[in-house]
């Protein structure tokens, strides 16, 4: 049997926002490579100046112009303090989520009631 990836539960969560008609995009949060190597390393781009480290796997925009940021991990992950710092600082909801289930109860007890 197939082990339960961060990349299916990314595909799982996108795909519940959408069946909820909810704006949500996949943020690339992965160093992007350049195609050079030198000195047998690749070159990845520069985060740029204005980039927010930490930011979730997830972002939507709600009906209500409200920010919610989903954090996806695998099971035993723990978020880094880049992202419990943008975590802190987010003007919305933010959730870690482990699990679809987690987004479900999170969206359902905070966010429901309010779009």
């Amino acid at each position: 049997m197939k082990k339960y990836t961060e990349n299916d539960l990314k595909n799982d969560v996108l795909t519940w926002l959408w069946l909820h008609n909810l704006f949500a995009w996949r943020e690339n949060v992965s160093p992007i490579p350049t195609g050079k190597i030198i000195n047998g390393q690749m070159i990845f781009r520069k985060i740029q100046k204005w980039e927010k480290r930490g930011k979730p796997d997830i972002m939507c925009i709600l009906p209500n112009k409200m920010f919610w940021g989903i954090e996806t991990k695998s099971e035993g992950e723990k978020q880094s303090e880049e992202q419990k710092r943008f975590q802190q600082e987010c003007p919305g909801f933010y959730v870690v989520a482990w699990s679809i289930k987690d987004v479900e109860d999170y969206f359902f007890k905070h966010i429901k009631g309010l779009i």
